[in-house]
């Protein structure tokens, strides 16, 4: 028997089959200021691929980390 896990915001939501739990906690969240900006473009790449291009940026520091001199980390897939 599989039994799914579901993640929002980092927590396991258990009570993710009922509507209005779920809801409740996604609304939470987008009332809330985000941690990082994301940005994820895509684009063909050649015949049946697309490529994808993500960046990040941290709003803030967060307590556990350390301040980086790098803002933004870029990175680049293809995907078929």
């Amino acid at each position: 028997m599989y039994t799914p896990e579901i993640f929002v915001g980092g927590r396991e939501l258990r009570s993710w089959s009922n509507d209005e739990s779920f809801e409740s906690r996604i609304q939470q969240l987008n009332s809330e200021t985000p941690l990082a900006d994301v940005r994820i473009d895509s684009h063909p790449s050649s015949p049946g691929h697309i490529a994808f291009d993500a960046a990040f940026t941290a709003q803030r520091a967060f307590p556990t980390m350390r301040s980086r001199t790098s803002p933004c980390m870029k990175t680049s897939s293809s995907v078929r």
